[in-house]
């Protein structure tokens, strides 16, 4: 939940931190976030800026549109991450170009 999640994120703005592959697939992290407004858009942008990480799953995690707007922002120049799982999840189109961006700068 929300706690795992934020001790998570502080393990990965972490300069000693190692991890490589985070699976948060099935969970909420879309809806718990929506009622932390600015400070969950911040961890998210924390999320991505491990230059350790090179697969993150997050499958069927409920994100709305700005919050996938300000992750995939967090990935650009992010070029360890070989693997980036968003399958059940509802893009727009401004989420959509963000994310072909995201995909062109790596």
């Amino acid at each position: 939940g929300p706690r795992c999640f934020d001790s998570l994120i502080n393990c990965l703005s972490n300069k000693n931190c190692t991890l490589t592959d985070i699976d948060l697939s099935f969970n909420p992290l879309g809806i718990t976030s929506n009622k932390a407004g600015d400070a969950a858009l911040t961890k998210y942008m924390l999320l991505s800026s491990s230059r350790t990480l090179t697969r993150l799953n997050l499958d069927q995690a409920y994100f709305f549109n700005i919050e996938l707007i300000s992750l995939f922002a967090g990935f650009i120049n992010h070029h360890a991450i070989q693997s980036l799982i968003l399958t059940n999840n509802n893009f727009d189109e401004p989420s959509c170009l963000q994310l072909s961006y995201v995909l062109n700068s790596l």
